[in-house]
C-alpha cells in the first residue's frame, strides 16, 4: 500500500481532517470491512461477533452498533490486507460522517462515550458492494478541497502538465512507489494538448480491476497478493519428450505425475523468468494459475516493493485476448482503451512516445481463448506488434493445445504442478486468519484416504474449489465422489463459463450430460485397457463412433475438431507430447470410468459383477470400487464383493480350517472388540509368527522363500484388516511388536547387532502384555508366556556363536508362543496357492469396509449380516 502523510494536521495547535491518499485509503478500508462483515462475507469469532451488532433497514442503509476497538479488530479478522488502529477508526468514522455525509452518529452523548450507534447511507443497495466503493472514490475526489489534490504520496505533483517536460519519464522507486510519465504533445492549429500519468491512480485502478481474485462461487473477492503462491516454471527443455507411449506409462507409473519434468531441472520462480526473458510464452492448463500470474506481474511492476521482485520499470498493460474474438485483432487500440478505463485521459500520443521509447510492459492473457479461425491472424499480429516496438516487453499466457510454437522471439515456458510447498502455503494463506483450520486442512489431505483428492491440489483452480469445500464443511466429504463430481462440473461448466470465451463446432452444442457420457466412455475404456496415455487415433475413432450414435441426422463428424474442443475448452484431456492424450488429473480419468460403470449398472448388473471378479484385489481399482460405492446406495455393490470374497475360502479346506481355530481361539472372550477384529487379529499372530518358515533366514528352496514373502504380506493384510476393524490401537500395537520381534530376531541369527537377542525378547514381551490387555485369546496363560521369555534371556548365544546355534535359539523362543498358544502346524503351514487365497480374501475384505465406509447410505441390516462373516469357516 501507499502511504503519504498523516490524517491529521496539527497546524497552529489544532486538529482538523485532511483528505489525502492516505485518509481516503483508510477510510475506504473501514466501510469495505463494514459491508463485506455485513453481508456475511467472512467468517470471525463468536466474540468478536457479539460485540458488532448489524442490521440492515433497508437495502441502503445498515445500522451499526459497536466499539472503536471491536471495528480494529474487524480489520484484523477479514481476509483483505490493511489493518487499522484505533486513531484511524475514528478519524474514518468523521470522515465518513463531516466529508462524505454517508454516516449519520446515532448517540445521543457522543462525548466520551465508547460504543458507537451510527447508520450508513449507501450509494447502491447491499447487493453491489463494488459500485458503493467505486461511488465512494468518485465522491472522496469530487468533493476533495482543489489544494488537496495537488499534493499526492510523499508531495509529489503528479498532475503537473506535460509541457513543462520533454519526454517520457518516470520512476518506480521502493521509498515513493510513484510513477510520473508526461510527454509533449505535439502542437496542432486547434489546441495545445496536455495530460499526465498518475502512478497511484493507475494502481489503484489497475488493483481493483487486476489485483483481486473471485473465482468459483466465493462468497466474496480476495486480494490477489493474500492468496497468491510462487508460481514456478520450467524451461521448455526442462521437460521431456518420449519416443514411445510405453515409457510415457512407465515414466508416470513410477513418479506419479503427468508433467514430464525432468528430475534435475531446476524449478524457477515466475519473476526470475520474468526477469530474465524479454519475450515470455507461458504455457499451462486450464486452472494453472496463468492468468493471475499475468496480473502480479503487474501488481509487482507497479509496487516495485522487493529487491526481488520485477527489476523493470514499465508501464503494465493487462489485455485479455478474448475480446477479439469478435473484433480485429488491434493491439494499440485496446492498451488505449485500457488507459482510459485506468483513468488516463487522452493517451494517444502518449502512447506513441511509450512505444517507441520501451516504456510498456505488455501482459497479453489467453492466447487459447482467440477463436481458432482468428488464431493465425492473432499470432502474426502479436508478432508484427513486438517487431515493431522491439524495446518493450512482452509477456503471453497460452493453454498448451493453441499453441505450436509460432512466436518466433518468444521463450516458451511451462507452469510446473504445485509441490508439496506450493500446496501448503496456499492453505496456509486460504485460512490466514483460521490457522488451526488450515493446520487440520494440511493433516487430512495427506491422510491415505485423501490421496486422490491431494491430487486435484496439483493446480491452483481445484485447489481453490478443495478449501472452499473445507472451509464451509470443516472436513473433506466423506462421500468422495460428491467432491470430485463438483471438480468436474468446475471444468466442464463453470470454469469456461466464467471465462466467458467462444467456442465453435459440435461440441458447443451439446449438453453437459452428452458431454459427460462421452468422456466417461473414453475414461473407461482407457482404464480397463490399463491405459493411462492415449493416442489421437484411438481418441477421434472413439469421439466420431460416439457422436455418430448420439446425433445419427448429422453426416460428417471431424472428430479431430471436436478433440481440440474438448482440450481447449476444459481441458480434461490434454496433449501430453505430439499427438498422445492424457486427462488432465487420474482422478478425473478414475471418477469419470465410475461414472460410466454406474450408468450401465443402474438396469443390468453384469458389468458390475464382471469387473468385481477381474478386479476386486487390483490395486489400480481401488478407487473407481469406492468412488461407487459413493454414488448411491450401496448394498448391491456390497453384497456383490462379499459373496465373490467367500469364493477364496470355499475352494480351500485347509483355509476353513485356519479359519475355524482363529474362531475358537478368540470366541466368547473378554476383550471388547468386535468379533471379526479378534480373528483377524489371530490370523496376523499366526503369520509369520508361529508359521514353520518364521525363524529361517537362508532358503535352499526358492520356493520357501517365496512362501515367506507370501507370509509378510500375509501379516500385513490382516494387521490391516484389524485395523479397519477397530478403532482402538491396542491390537494392531501387539501385532507390530511381533512383527518387529521377527526383524529383530533376524539379525540375532546372522549376529549382524549387539544384544539383538535381547533386544528381541524384550520386544515380544511387550507383544504378550498388550495381547493380555486386549483379553481376546481363550486359555493363554500370558503370565506363564513372559515368564518362559524372561527365562529365555539367559540362554542367549554369545556373538561368536555360530549360525547354526543362533538358528536353534531362535527356533526355541519361536517355541514358546507355539506352546503358549497350542497351535496346530497342520493349520498354518499349508501351500502357496492357499496363502494366495487367503491373502485375496483379506484384501477383498479390507475393500469391502471402505467402500461400507465411503457408501453413500447402506442397510444396516446387510452390512451386519456381511461383518458377522468376515473370517469365518463355511459351515
Amino acid at each position: 500500500m501507499y502511504d503519504s502523510g498523516p490524517f491529521l494536521d496539527h497546524e497552529n495547535g489544532r486538529n482538523h481532517l485532511t483528505y489525502g491518499p492516505v485518509p481516503r485509503r483508510r477510510t475506504k478500508r473501514l466501510l469495505e470491512v463494514l459491508l463485506a462483515y455485513s453481508n456475511d462475507e467472512f467468517e470471525i469469532s463468536e466474540q468478536l461477533r457479539s460485540k458488532i451488532r448489524v442490521n440492515w433497514q433497508t437495502d441502503y442503509q445498515l445500522v451499526v452498533e459497536t466499539t472503536v476497538h471491536a471495528l480494529v479488530s474487524l480489520t484484523q479478522s477479514d481476509a483483505y490486507s490493511g489493518q487499522l488502529d484505533n486513531n484511524h477508526v475514528k478519524t474514518s468514522l468523521k470522515l465518513l460522517e463531516k466529508f462524505l455525509n454517508i454516516l449519520v452518529d446515532n448517540r445521543s452523548q457522543p462525548r466520551g462515550s465508547h460504543k458507537w450507534n451510527f447508520t450508513i447511507k449507501l450509494w447502491f443497495d447491499r447487493n453491489h458492494t463494488a459500485d458503493n466503493l467505486e461511488k465512494f472514490y468518485d465522491e472522496w475526489e469530487r468533493l476533495r478541497p482543489s489544494k488537496s489534490k495537488q499534493v499526492t504520496d510523499y508531495g509529489y505533483n503528479t498532475s503537473q502538465p506535460i509541457s513543462s517536460l520533454p519526454d517520457v519519464s518516470y520512476s518506480v522507486a521502493e521509498n515513493n512507489r510513484t510513477l510520473n510519465a508526461s510527454l509533449q504533445h505535439r502542437s496542432d492549429t486547434h489546441s495545445n494538448q496536455q495530460c499526465s500519468f498518475s502512478t497511484e491512480a493507475y494502481l489503484r485502478r489497475y488493483s481493483e480491476r487486476h489485483g483481486i481474485l473471485k473465482v468459483l462461487g466465493m462468497r466474496g473477492p480476495a486480494q490477489l497478493d493474500s492468496l497468491y503462491t510462487t508460481m514456478h516454471l520450467l524451461n521448455e527443455d526442462s521437460v521431456l519428450s518420449s519416443e514411445s507411449i510405453n515409457w510415457l506409462e512407465e515414466n508416470y507409473r513410477q513418479r506419479k505425475v503427468f508433467l514430464l519434468e525432468e528430475k534435475r531441472a531446476k524449478r524457477q520462480s515466475g519473476i526470475e523468468i520474468a526477469n530474465a526473458y524479454q519475450y515470455l510464452m507461458v504455457l499451462g492448463g486450464p486452472g494453472t494459475g496463468k492468468s493471475t500470474f499475468l496480473r502480479k506481474i503487474g501488481l509487482e511492476t507497479l509496487h516495485n516493493r522487493y529487491q526481488e521482485g520485477y527489476e523493470y520499470n514499465c508501464i503494465p498493460i493487462f489485455i485479455e485476448l478474448k475480446k477479439f474474438s469478435f473484433t480485429e485483432v488491434d493491439l494499440e487500440s485496446a492498451i488505449i482503451e485500457e488507459f482510459k478505463i485506468c483513468g488516463f485521459s487522452k493517451p494517444q500520443h502518449f502512447l506513441e512516445k511509450a512505444l517507441v521509447q520501451g516504456n510498456l510492459l505488455l501482459l497479453l492473457d489467453g492466447l487459447d481463448e482467440v477463436p481458432m479461425e482468428q488464431m493465425s491472424e492473432a499470432i502474426s499480429k502479436i508478432q508484427d506488434f513486438a517487431n515493431r516496438f522491439h524495446q518493450n516487453r512482452f509477456i503471453i499466457t497460452c493453454r498448451p493445445a493453441a499453441y505450436r510454437y509460432n512466436l518466433r522471439n518468444f521463450t516458451d515456458v511451462v507452469i510446473a504442478e504445485f509441490d508439496d510447498h506450493q500446496i501448503r502455503q496456499f492453505i496456509e494463506k486460504w485460512f490466514y486468519n483460521q490457522p488451526q483450520q488450515g493446520r487440520k486442512c494440511w493433516e487430512q489431505l495427506n491422510t491415505d484416504s485423501n490421496t486422490a483428492a491431494k491430487e486435484l491440489t496439483r493446480t491452483p483452480l481445484l485447489l481453490t474449489m478443495l478449501c472452499l469445500v473445507f472451509q464451509r464443511e470443516g472436513q473433506f466429504p466423506k462421500h468422495r465422489a460428491t467432491l470430485y463430481e463438483k471438480s468436474l462440473w468446475v471444468l466442464l461448466e463453470e470454469w469456461d463459463a466464467e471465462k466467458d470465451v467462444p467456442r465453435e463446432g459440435i461440441y458447443k452444442g451439446l449438453a453437459t450430460k452428452r458431454k459427460e457420457i462421452i468422456l466417461s466412455k473414453i475414461a473407461f475404456d482407457a482404464f480397463q485397457r490399463d491405459e493411462l496415455f492415449i493416442t489421437r487415433r484411438t481418441l477421434t475413432q472413439q469421439i466420431e463412433e460416439l457422436l455418430s450414435e448420439m446425433l445419427p441426422d448429422i453426416a460428417l463428424i471431424d472428430g479431430k475438431k471436436v478433440l481440440k474442443s474438448i482440450e481447449l475448452q476444459h481441458g480434461l484431456l490434454v496433449e501430453r507430447v505430439e499427438s498422445v492424450y492424457s486427462f488432465s488429473h487420474l482422478t478425473i480419468q478414475e471418477f469419470l470410468a465410475a461414472q460410466y460403470i454406474f450408468a450401465q449398472s443402474k438396469n443390468d448388473d453384469f458389468l458390475l459383477q464382471d469387473l468385481i471378479e477381474q478386479y476386486l484385489t487390483d490395486d489400480r481399482w481401488q478407487e473407481i470400487f469406492l468412488l461407487l460405492s459413493g454414488m448411491s446406495k450401496a448394498d448391491k455393490i456390497l453384497q456383490i464383493m462379499d459373496r465373490h470374497a467367500r469364493s477364496y475360502l470355499d475352494s480351500s479346506p485347509p483355509l476353513q480350517k485356519l479359519l475355524r481355530c482363529a474362531d475358537l481361539s478368540t470366541q466368547d472372550t473378554e476383550g471388547d472388540f468386535k468379533s471379526a477384529a479378534k480373528r483377524a487379529t489371530a490370523i496376523g499372530l499366526f503369520f509369520p509368527g508361529v508359521h514353520p518358515l518364521y525363524p529361517i533366514t537362508r532358503f535352499s528352496n526358492p520356493d520357501d522363500a517365496i512362501l515367506k514373502k507370501r507370509l509378510y504380506y500375509t501379516y500385513d493384510l490382516a494387521r490391516e484388516l484389524t485395523g479397519a476393524l477397530t478403532n482402538r490401537r491396542l491390537l494392531t500395537l501387539a501385532l507390530d511388536r511381533n512383527r518387529t520381534t521377527d526383524t529383530v530376531m533376524y539379525c540375532g541369527i546372522e549376529s549382524t547387532h549387539k544384544n539383538a537377542f535381547l533386544r528381541a525378547i524384550k520386544i515380544s514381551i511387550i507383544s504378550a502384555k498388550k495381547f493380555k490387555e486386549a483379553k481376546i485369546f481363550n486359555n493363554v496363560d500370558f503370565n506363564e508366556l513372559v515368564r518362559a521369555l524372561e527365562l529365555l534371556k539367559s540362554d542367549i548365544p554369545s556373538e561368536l556363536a555360530p549360525f547354526e546355534e543362533n538358528m536353534e535359539f531362535a527356533k526355541r523362543a519361536q517355541q514358546i508362543w507355539i506352546d503358549a498358544f497350542k497351535v496346530n502346524f497342520e493349520l498354518v503351514s499349508f501351500s502357496l496357492k492357499d496363502l494366495n487365497l487367503l491373502n485375496n480374501y483379506l484384501k477383498s475384505m479390507i475393500v469391502i469396509i471402505h467402500c461400507q465406509r465411503s457408501s453413500l447410505s447402506y442397510s444396516q441390516s446387510i452390512w451386519d449380516s456381511i461383518e458377522s462373516r468376515i473370517l469365518v469357516a463355511n459351515k
